[in-house]
């Protein structure tokens, strides 16, 4: 199983895209989110993140 980051590496990336929002993901620090997105499945790696992350955030607000 990959490795979760820490939850106050989780809280650091998620105030980080708060502002700017899910358009400028892209250009924000993401590696806590992308480990989790890899842990919960919704992603393989690098080649695929940005949509793993999005599927990641969605289904934390679903909830």
């Amino acid at each position: 199983m990959p490795s979760l980051p820490t939850h106050p590496s989780l809280v650091m990336e998620l105030r980080s895209i708060r502002r700017p929002g899910l358009p400028k993901l892209r250009h924000c620090e993401r590696e806590a989110l992308r480990q989790t997105a890899v842990a919960a499945g919704l992603c393989a790696g690098q080649e695929d993140e940005l949509e793993g992350i999005e599927r990641l955030l969605a289904a934390a607000v679903r909830r």
